[in-house]
């Protein structure tokens, strides 16, 4: 699992997430944090974090991932969970996913992220995993 460092410009970060469903980062803002986290391998997946600046031990979370088999997605993943809690210390990762997208909420439930049950709003949902539960499963 590698960090992606600054190098990351507005071009790089669309070529990555081009085709993701319901992905809207703000690249700017995103770029502007150097405590923002991306993370990829060598297959073509990433995930950011985009740490919240109110409780920096919390990270809202997105994965774009290249495989054509939710395994290897899955796998990826909770290799990223795995680097979040241990190497930058996250207490609870977030993902905000759009309710109308069943494919995600499956995904995100299917690698132990569970549903909050006071966010649904049209916009999104959110689905959370702390590192207690994490290294629990």
């Amino acid at each position: 699992m590698t960090r992606l460092i600054r190098e990351l410009d507005h071009t790089v970060c669309e070529e990555l997430v081009n085709g993701a469903e319901d992905f809207d980062i703000y690249y700017e803002n995103w770029l502007e944090n150097p405590k923002n986290i991306a993370l990829r391998d060598g297959e073509g997946n990433i995930g950011f974090a985009e740490i919240d600046n109110l409780y920096p031990f919390i990270y809202f979370v997105h994965i774009v991932s290249n495989s054509k088999k939710g395994r290897d997605a899955q796998t990826f993943a909770k290799d990223m969970m795995r680097e979040m809690f241990e190497t930058y210390e996250a207490e609870h990762l977030i993902g905000r996913i759009p309710p109308h997208n069943k494919k995600s909420r499956v995904f995100a439930l299917s690698i132990g992220f569970n549903r909050l049950p006071f966010s649904h709003t049209d916009q999104a949902n959110l689905y959370s995993i702390s590192r207690k539960d994490f290294f629990s499963k």
